[in-house]
Order: C-alpha cells, then sequence, then structure tokens
C-alpha cells in the first residue's frame, strides 16, 4: 500500500516554499540522492507557481493541493487547483529558441513544461470534474535506495 501525504496551501506564491522544503526532506529521507531531491522540487515548485499564476491569476483564497504518493518503485506527486485549465498542451517540448536580446521572444509556456518533461519520468495532465491534476512521477532505483537516515544524533540524547 503507498504511503501519501496531502498538504493544502492557500494561493499564494508564497506559499510555495512550505510545501517544497517538507517534499524535499521527505523524498531526501526516502533515499533519493540529493540532486535528485533538488530536481525533483524544482519541478514541484515549477508546477505550483504555474498553477497559481495561470490557473488562478495571481489570486489568493483558492485551494491549492498537493498530493505526494511513495509507492513500492516510484514517487508521484499531484499538484490540484480548481482554476482556470492549462492552455499549452502537454506534449513533449523541446527546448524553444530565444533571442538574448529580446524579452518580447521569451514564449508565453514551456519552459517550465520542458524543465519537467527532462527531470522526471513521467509528466501527466487530466482534468477531473473541476479538478485540474498536474502529475510528476519519478521511478526509485531500488538498487541505490539506502536506509533511512537517523532522525536524532546522540547528542540529543
Amino acid at each position: 500500500m503507498p504511503k501519501e501525504l496531502k498538504l493544502t496551501i492557500d494561493s499564494r506564491l508564497e506559499n510555495i516554499e512550505l510545501v517544497s522544503l517538507a517534499v524535499h526532506a521527505l523524498v531526501s529521507y526516502y533515499g533519493f540522492e540529493d540532486k535528485t531531491a533538488k530536481a525533483i522540487e524544482l519541478c514541484l515548485v515549477e508546477a505550483m507557481n504555474n498553477s497559481i499564476k495561470h490557473s488562478y491569476d495571481n489570486q489568493p483564497g483558492n485551494p491549492l493541493e498537493i498530493k505526494v504518493f511513495f509507492v513500492t518503485d516510484y514517487l508521484q506527486i499531484d499538484i490540484i487547483d480548481y482554476g482556470r485549465g492549462m492552455s499549452c498542451p502537454l506534449q513533449k517540448r523541446e527546448l524553444p529558441k530565444l533571442d538574448p536580446n529580446s524579452i518580447a521572444s521569451l514564449p508565453e509556456c514551456g519552459y517550465g513544461l520542458y524543465l519537467m518533461q527532462q527531470i522526471m519520468d513521467d509528466v501527466k495532465y487530466n482534468v477531473v470534474g473541476l479538478a485540474n491534476i498536474f502529475t510528476l512521477i519519478k521511478y526509485i532505483n531500488l538498487k541505490k535506495v539506502p536506509m533511512p537516515k537517523q532522525i536524532f544524533s546522540d547528542d540529543f540524547a
């Protein structure tokens, strides 16, 4: 049976740090190397930013749910909002070309999704009823997963 954590925050950008710290600690605890834990955290932050900025138009007072599932061989993170749906199609992205001398050349969407697709093993988007569900999946290499770290050192005993 998978282990599950559910967090709900108000749709304010300053709340993202709380979730990212918690999820980073959890994925580190469950054996992901620090580099991978930071990359997963980056993807989560990008997805939460997108929900707040695009789905909720930066308006506070809306729920943003984050569900983290630790399954036998993978980690799944669902970011759920109830605002406007995703306008960019969820297809495999190529890195868009930029003109470094023109801010106007920056595309409206795509870089965050490109980044998430490069880091995560699977990225999905579904609409279920009124819920927009953005899913990030990272497979666990079971051969490299160490035993959980000791939470308290002897200094605290």
